[in-house]
């Protein structure tokens, strides 16, 4: 007997044993698992359309990410502390804290200390200079520094492309993280809400009815009880319970569990006592809380809602990437299409309703950002801006040229080159014009030397020289160009405007670098991160290849060279000298002004079917043929010019080889290298304008053919938001239900039970009838007092009213969106035709201006003798600032356009994002980076043609994700293993 007693006691207290280390719970790896587990295989349950199929669920952030945690996540080191605050850890009022903090570790910042590395940014690209490569963003001066650390080094991303920008994003977008974990959280609570209606096993003290707060049970207990009585003896008791309950789907909950209560007695004979009792119970409302309808209304709105939510971030990511591109100005516009974040419960237990159904809906109203007359921000912003600081520094080099040749034309006087035999020799000029004329017969060079002008009286006496009709007309040429000539004042004017578009430049520049940081708060970015834009977009709108502005610089600086020889004796190998690096200028213009044009040409009349055919009306097509053929003739006869001073280039060293060459032919070859110089000079200025006028041709617009009516199609079919909105207007009239039935009386049918075993021994399954009850009945409350209830259940039909007019009002906004970008991509493409015309005419402008000043005998008719003092500079000043504003405008209006491309394609949800963030659109699928050539060659369409706007590519089956960086690549989307077996403590 004594050894049954010990074997009897070692199964209980093994038994008892066995029930703490079941109570104690799992790890919490083991529940985190498990919760990713449930959340991620509900998410891919959720996207069974291509419309809504998210390459990426992972809550986890990118490894690269800045705020990617490396280390455990379940017990990670802690992090950085206020410091005042940290000593409530340790003492709170006036009682210890913790002591064991710090066996978690500590960390010296929140920030992924390896996201640099991961990106595959070395030391190398850590600059120590604030002037970085795109010679637009600076810094801090480095001079302005700290003494102590004057080699700082800035992590740099250079040449940052749009695929680039649109990665940086992906990985570090705070917001977008967010609406990941928005997403995820949605799942699981849907996963709770799914468990409710599951078998649920306990073990502990089980309820003996029902709970009133359906569905769930109370958390099981184990009680373990020890007493020691003086003079009797010690007893220990345990009194455990288990038993499943299930919710049924009607409203009902049935649940059975066994109760055990053991003492043993280790005094007296050490006896043991156990007995048991087996209880069920069952309830079944027939009322209130009663039917499907009402009971599966919080797994059936659960459901619905990770799926609205699935819909919202596959939205979202369109939004975003328009943020990125066109959008952005620091917080992203996106955030107006978000998941809001899980508070609990999505829908309180039946009864409690899902209130503010309109507000939800209008909140998310469009997520669009239409209007045409907002400028653009996003990359496209920051290429605007920069190709506006390129644009204002050409200004400033054209002012900068031309005032340094009014300058010029202010130390010179007018002079004209006769013809032979224009007049004859020892002709003689009027004794009082004798100090105030001259004339070479060497050059046959005609020049007035009084700088204070010429009076009519002067005028006549020179005319009365000669009948010759070649020098009737210099002389009046020269008259002329004295009375509308260059005048101090008007390199006053031009010094100034010089000096104030300087100004505008560095303006521009802190806008940009301003901008950039602002683009940063996108990027997700350290503020102090230093980035430069990658121009490969802008280089359609390199009108003017910086080759023919250096050649023409080069051309300008020759006439310091040129007035240091002596006019009337120059020396040989100072002619020598000229020569030859007129010889280089000469190929200069050849192979950087007259091969560049002449390509451009070519590629104008390969595309000009094409330039065709984009065009809306006929007359615009017929002017564009017609500018082109002008632009050919130009070219041509530019092409004849300069052979003619190629060919004078071959005569100049010819003679130089002759070593008898006379002072007279020097005198000659000097007078001609410099009429030449200026020809050449005006020869780069023609073709400045030609390329202008050409390159601007080779500027395309992507078409958008759709009409208005197929536009409004497209988004009232595929939009996903709109989706959502009719499916929360179903959700509030199911409401109507779900209040309705709270609003009746409560009758249930309840029905229990218990079976036990005998009172005494140690018999805990032996179960008598005799030990048994069971009972049946119906339990009922009538209800007396329903203000909450009644209030409840009229709440609900306002907000069904109120959803159904939010829906209404969603559809119209997202007409209102459709047809607003749709009228502005209409407009902006003809503005773009404008602009492209009043450039061609500003270039013109600025050409003609430049001819006036060189020469009066190119003026327009009428302009002569009607010229006020000044009116040079100020016709100058004009031409540039309209060259100026043409060449802004044009990349505006087509940033605009495609600004607004891009959000209708938005705005209809035809627009389809692949695995790396990318719209697939032929612009967007060939962005290349880093290339130095001319990006005038236009876009190498090597991808397949636009979608259709009907079928849409899964991101099931796109490629293996690729990265626009080195280092660690994606982390991938699908759903973690099942957790393996419970770890348990």
């Amino acid at each position: 007997m004594k050894l049954e007693n010990n074997t009897k006691r070692r199964f209980w207290l093994g038994l008892t044993l066995c029930a703490g280390l079941l109570t104690s719970g799992c790890s919490r790896n083991f529940w985190r698992s498990q919760a990713d587990f449930d959340s991620y295989n509900l998410l891919s349950q959720k996207q069974f359309s291509p419309l809504w199929t998210l390459p990426r669920t992972t809550v986890e952030p990118d490894e690269r990410s800045r705020f990617y945690d490396p280390y455990d996540r379940d017990l990670p080191p802690l992090p950085p502390d206020d410091e005042a605050a940290s000593r409530y850890m340790e003492w709170v009022n006036g009682m210890r804290g913790y002591k064991s903090w710090h066996k978690f570790g500590q960390l010296l910042s929140v920030e992924n200390p390896q996201w640099l590395a991961n990106f595959g940014i070395a030391p190398d690209s850590f600059h120590d200079g604030y002037l970085l490569s795109d010679g637009v963003s600076y810094e801090t001066d480095l001079e302005k520094l700290p003494t102590g650390d004057p080699t700082r080094l800035v992590p740099t991303i250079e040449d940052m492309t749009l695929g680039q920008a649109i990665e940086l994003a992906a990985i570090h977008n705070r917001e977008y993280q967010t609406q990941l974990e928005n997403l995820f959280q949605s799942a699981m609570q849907l996963s709770l809400d799914q468990f409710q209606f599951q078998a649920r096993y306990l073990f502990g003290r089980a309820p003996v009815a029902p709970s009133a707060n359906l569905p769930g049970t109370t958390v099981p207990t184990g009680v373990l009880n020890s007493t020691t009585i003086p003079g009797e003896g010690t007893a220990l008791g345990l009194t455990s319970a288990g038993g499943v309950s299930q919710v049924l789907p009607t409203g009902g909950q049935w649940i059975v569990g066994l109760a055990n209560n053991t003492l043993w007695l280790f005094s007296g004979g050490q006896r043991t006592s156990s007995q048991s009792v087996l209880s069920y119970s069952l309830v079944q409302p027939l009322l209130a809380g009663a039917g499907r309808k009402f009971f599966l209304e919080n797994l059936t709105y659960s459901e619905r809602k990770v799926l609205y939510d699935t819909r919202t971030l596959a939205r979202y990511r369109k939004i975003f990437f328009a943020d990125a591109v066109v959008n952005a100005t620091g917080g992203g516009n996106s955030a107006t299409q978000t998941i809001p974040p899980s508070t609990g419960a999505n829908n309180p237990f039946p009864g409690t309703l899902v209130s503010g159904i309109a507000a939800t809906i209008a909140s998310g109203a469009s997520g669009s950002s239409a209007a045409s007359s907002q400028g653009t921000s996003g990359y496209l912003g920051l290429l605007f801006q920069l190709q506006q600081v390129l644009n204002q520094h050409e200004n400033v080099e054209l002012l900068r040229v031309q005032t340094e040749r009014l300058r010029e034309l202010v130390a010179q006087t007018p002079f004209r080159r006769l013809p032979e035999g224009a007049l004859p020799n020892g002709i003689s000029f009027p004794p009082q014009l004798a100090s105030k004329v001259d004339f070479s017969l060497a050059t046959r060079r005609l020049r007035w030397k009084d700088a204070d002008g010429m009076t009519d009286n002067e005028l006549r006496q020179l005319l009365a020289v000669s009948d010759d009709v070649a020098y009737q007309e210099a002389i009046q040429e020269i008259y002329d160009q004295l009375r509308i000539g260059v005048t101090t004042i008007d390199v006053l004017q031009v010094a100034n405007t010089l000096t104030n578009s300087e100004l505008s430049e560095r303006n521009f520049k802190l806008n940009y670098d301003n901008q950039i940081d602002s683009y940063k708060f996108f990027l997700g970015l350290p503020i102090d991160m230093q980035i430069t834009i990658d121009r490969s977009m802008l280089k359609q709108f390199e009108l003017t290849d910086p080759r023919l502005i250096e050649t023409e610089g080069r051309i300008v600086g020759m006439v310091r060279a040129l007035s240091q020889i002596d006019d009337e004796n120059p020396a040989e190998a100072d002619l020598r000298f000229i020569v030859d690096r007129f010889a280089k200028l000469v190929d200069m213009v050849r192979e950087q002004g007259v091969e560049l044009v002449e390509a451009d040409v070519v590629k104008v009349e390969e595309n000009m079917p094409n330039r065709l055919a984009g065009l809306l009306w006929d007359e615009s097509k017929e002017t564009v043929e017609r500018m082109f053929e002008r632009d050919q003739i130009i070219f041509r006869g530019v092409k004849g010019t300069f052979e003619d001073v190629v060919s004078d280039l071959g005569r100049w060293q010819e003679e130089l080889e002759n070593p008898a060459t006379t002072k007279e032919q020097r005198v000659k070859m000097l007078s001609q290298l410099k009429d030449s110089r200026e020809e050449l000079l005006l020869m780069t200025q023609n073709l400045r304008v030609l390329q202008t006028s050409l390159r601007s041709e080779l500027i395309t617009l992507v078409k958008f053919d759709m009409s208005l009516e197929e536009a409004v199609e497209q988004a009232l079919t595929h939009r996903l938001d709109l989706m959502n909105a009719r499916g929360r207007v179903m959700d509030a009239r199911r409401n109507m239900e779900v209040a309705a039935n709270r609003l009746e009386a409560v009758l249930n049918v309840v029905a229990q039970g218990n079976l036990g075993t005998t009172p005494t021994g140690n018999h805990p399954l032996d179960f008598r009838g005799a030990n048994s009850d069971f009972q049946i009945g119906l339990q009922m409350t009538t209800p007396l007092d329903q203000v909450q209830v009644r209030n409840a259940y009229r709440s609900s039909l306002i907000n069904y009213q109120q959803a159904r007019r939010a829906f209404m009002l969603l559809e119209d906004q997202v007409k209102y969106d459709i047809r607003s970008s749709w009228r502005s991509l209409m407009l902006n493409r003809q503005n773009f035709e404008l602009t492209r015309k009043s450039l061609r005419q500003a270039a013109l402008q600025f050409d003609i201006n430049v001819a006036n000043n060189l020469n009066p005998k190119t003026q327009v008719a009428g302009q002569a003798g009607t010229t006020s003092l000044g009116q040079t500079g100020l016709n100058l000043i004009n031409a540039l600032t309209q060259l100026l504003n043409a060449q802004n405008n044009l990349i505006r209006i087509w940033a605009l356009y495609e600004r607004n491309r891009i959000n209708i394609y938005r705005d209809m949800d035809i627009m389809q994002i692949d695995e790396r963030g990318l719209w697939i659109d032929p612009v967007y699928q060939n962005l290349g980076g880093n290339d130095s050539s001319s990006n005038l060659n236009g876009p190498a369409n090597d991808i397949p043609p636009e979608p259709s706007f009907i079928e849409f590519e899964s991101a099931s089956d796109s490629g293996s994700s690729r990265s626009a960086f080195p280092g660690i690549s994606r982390v991938n989307s699908f759903a973690p293993a099942a957790p393996e077996t419970p770890e348990l403590d």
